[in-house]
């Protein structure tokens, strides 16, 4: 059970002290994303902290450090209130040390409440991305591990430029997981990444409890994002096949109904996709390396990467995508 925080939001500061045992802040950490007193999510810098915020919060967390011995770090959390006093609340973990001024997530990753075996657990590529941002996975399991209900599997850490490529390196790192055996919280974690408000920064303490109320099944996508998986789900079918003209499917996402045709065009699929609600047309280019039996399917569409996870079913497929499990019928006219 969930219950209201005191505070708006969660700050860790992060100090090093001097040979002489001086304090000196050298980055905030955003912790505020919790649920049943675990951090979620962490990130630096945070988002809505301005210049004269931060100048405020580095000289009070370096006051109450106060003098040391020695030159190791020291982490200090604070509670924010409504008018953006810093009350400390006690001593934080020092050991996720962001450095530079790139922006950086990190999400936990934790087994819900049933105990299983990890009878699956691949991971996404670790390092350099090919847009620059990186990623870095930190797990405490691997496949064939039993698992304790509510364990902590590990950390994904990301970095980039700025706060929206780091986003965006999270949902890509967050889709690449293909876990069996036990159910996560990453449904969750892709949802909260997913959303408006935190993708604004507009969060406070009590923000899961108000957006994702326990228990969490799952969540809904928007017309745009059933209209590409539409499409996707169309050229999984295809997949294996020589086109060699027009392709027609009829597609269900849900409650939403398209029509899509698929032509080969120059080592690339179209696909034009009808709604049939308002028979609006949107033309898409498809282009991925999926073969029939993957678990994952990566596959640009009109040149922007989408992640998803399909399972064949008696009438279609089964489609998970950002913390939305999608039933997809499909017929080929």
């Amino acid at each position: 059970m969930s219950t209201s925080s005191p505070f708006t939001r969660y700050i860790d500061v992060q100090l090093s002290r001097a040979t002489d045992g001086t304090p000196v802040a050298v980055s905030e950490i955003e912790t505020t994303i919790r649920n049943a007193g675990r951090v979620l999510i962490s990130e630096t810098p945070c988002p809505v902290l301005d210049d004269v915020q931060r100048a405020a919060l580095y000289a009070q967390a370096e006051s109450e450090a106060g003098p040391g011995t020695g030159a190791g770090p020291v982490a200090l959390s604070y509670g924010v209130t409504t008018d953006w006093n810093f009350v400390l609340i006690g001593a934080a973990d020092p050991s996720f040390r962001p450095q530079g001024s790139e922006t950086v997530l990190l999400v936990s990753v934790f087994c819900d409440d049933n105990p299983g075996r990890l009878s699956r657990f691949d991971l996404p590529d670790d390092g350099p991305q090919s847009d620059g941002t990186y990623v870095k996975t930190e797990m405490s399991y691997q496949a064939g591990s039993p698992v304790s209900a509510g364990a902590f599997l590990g950390d994904v850490i990301t970095r980039g430029e700025d706060r929206g490529e780091a986003l965006r390196a999270m949902k890509y790192a967050l889709d690449a997981f293909v876990i069996d055996g036990v159910a996560t919280n990453i449904p969750l974690l892709s949802a909260i990444l997913s959303d408006d408000r935190f993708e604004r920064g507009d969060i406070n303490a009590n923000y899961i409890s108000e957006e994702f109320p326990a228990p969490f099944t799952g969540t809904v996508l928007g017309k745009g994002h059933c209209r590409h998986i539409a499409a996707v789900c169309a050229f999984i079918a295809a997949a294996g096949e020589v086109l060699t003209g027009l392709q027609i499917f009829a597609v269900q996402v849900d409650e939403h109904s398209f029509t899509v045709e698929l032509t080969p065009e120059d080592g690339l699929t179209l696909a034009a996709v009808d709604e049939d609600s308002d028979k609006a047309t949107v033309e898409v280019e498809l282009t991925s390396d999926y073969v029939p039996g993957d678990r994952l399917i990566r596959i640009n569409i009109d040149g922007r990467l989408m992640i998803l996870q399909p399972k064949k079913t008696d009438n279609g497929f089964a489609i998970y995508y950002r913390g939305a499990n999608l039933d997809v019928v499909l017929i080929r006219t």
